[in-house]
């Protein structure tokens, strides 16, 4: 069973767990009506809790800090989540002509149900509107990953089904999934709705992910504490045709050592792309297969301090970025009177393949370095603003653009 929340999970709540597996004598023999219906109550919420634990991942539904915010109905699960971003640009000539200041928005519908004892289903409904700036300044770590122009239309980004074998030590989940939920992941650079907003620090630049959610399968296995292994598959295009041709195919270890004595992440992958690539040096090889490996660590130092570290590299020959590196961390409660707050800084750095810029681009080359910094402020358990810098040095890779500079503000209403 995954348990990387069980340390958020309240004090008292484990303690019952404990107390419920070894019953009072008294009470064993004669239940106390009130009492009997507590004890019962609580079971449920463990339950409930229990069932979050097999879910680490970005959707809103599994935060441990969203759980008041989830609507239940006739065992059905919902949540709701809107997200607004606006950003400005400075110092943007040389890469857009000028400055812009765009804006985004999103809506995030999640349905959960049990499926029987073991079984758990899950849709996510999505609609986006607004490209911000990203149709307008290009860069190579990406400005805002919450934004893709749909015109507002409904979209059924996720529906699968996960059964849970041998106690939750193995899970499989089938139908149209988001692998970057489950791979590449990390405590504090996962989510654009909550942290980081560039693309380069939500996941790795140098893992050339699914293009859409299509039909795809998770398989995770946890033999013990420390280790789980993890395996997914998924259609390389993100569509339904042909979906056994062009494969994306990854593996990832996580290793838990409690360093510190405290929670930390260490993931190792191996992946490949199997959808057609064209090599630079050589456009008349264009049935090229791509691959690389990376690993995401993350470590919590401390009650408040929560760092990062992610890297990775693939194939130059058919890559515009081979290597890439990121390193961070999140800091809770900064100031004493805000202790939900959250400080967070990112650094990244892009090195571009040498066949693409002698083959592409012979000059005016040069590798981009992008700076994130972002403050959390909860105004109420239902809505954050987050107030957003990026500084981004040679911007696409152009040596000699101009730093620009990207200020912005986010919010997040949970419903």
């Amino acid at each position: 069973m995954n348990r990387r929340i069980m340390r958020l999970l309240p004090g008292s709540v484990i303690i019952v767990t404990l107390f419920l597996s070894a019953p009072e004598p008294g009470l064993a023999h004669e239940p106390d009506g009130q009492t009997s219906e507590e004890v019962h109550q609580l079971k449920q919420e463990i339950e409930q809790l229990q069932e979050q634990i097999r879910h680490i991942d970005k959707h809103i539904m599994h935060r441990p800090e969203a759980q008041e915010r989830i609507k239940r109905l006739d065992g059905l699960e919902i949540a709701v989540g809107v997200t607004g971003v606006v950003q400005g640009s400075a110092g943007a000539d040389d890469i857009a002509g000028g400055d812009h200041t765009d804006a985004s928005a999103s809506l995030d519908l999640e349905v959960q149900t049990g499926v029987g004892p073991e079984g758990t289903a899950f849709l996510l409904v999505e609609s986006r509107q607004g490209a911000g700036l990203t149709d307008e300044i290009e860069t190579l770590h990406g400005i805002n990953a919450d934004a893709v122009d749909d015109d507002a239309a409904f979209k059924l980004t996720e529906a699968w089904y996960e059964h849970a074998f041998l106690n939750d030590r193995l899970l499989l989940t089938l139908g149209k999934v988001d692998l970057t939920n489950y791979f590449d992941a990390n405590a504090v650079a996962n989510d654009e709705t909550i942290q980081f907003l560039a693309d380069g620090f939500v996941n790795n630049l140098v893992v050339e992910f699914p293009e859409d959610n299509g039909p795809g399968l998770r398989g995770s296995y946890s033999p013990n504490e420390r280790v789980e292994i993890g395996l997914g598959l998924g259609d390389a295009d993100g569509d339904f045709e042909d979906v056994f041709r062009d494969l994306f195919g990854v593996l990832e270890l996580n290793y838990k050592p409690g360093l510190l004595n405290r929670d930390g992440n260490y993931r190792f992958y191996l992946w490949t792309n199997l959808a057609d690539h064209e090599e630079w040096r050589n456009p008349t090889r264009d049935s090229e297969k791509n691959w690389g490996l990376g690993f995401s660590f993350d470590q919590v130092f401390s009650e408040r301090v929560t760092g990062f570290l992610r890297a990775g590299s693939q194939d130059e020959s058919v890559s515009q970025v081979d290597w890439a590196f990121s390193l961070g961390g999140e800091i809770r409660g900064v100031f004493p009177t805000r202790a939900q707050d959250q400080l967070a800084i990112a650094l990244g750095y892009a090195h571009l393949s040498k066949d693409y810029t002698d083959s592409v681009r012979p000059r005016n080359s040069e590798d981009e370095q992008m700076l994130e910094v972002y403050y959390n402020f909860h105004v109420n358990d239902h809505f954050i603003l987050s107030p957003d810098l990026q500084v981004i040095r040679n911007p696409a890779g152009l040596d000699g653009a101009n730093t620009t500079a990207i200020l912005g503000m986010r919010g997040q209403l949970l419903l």
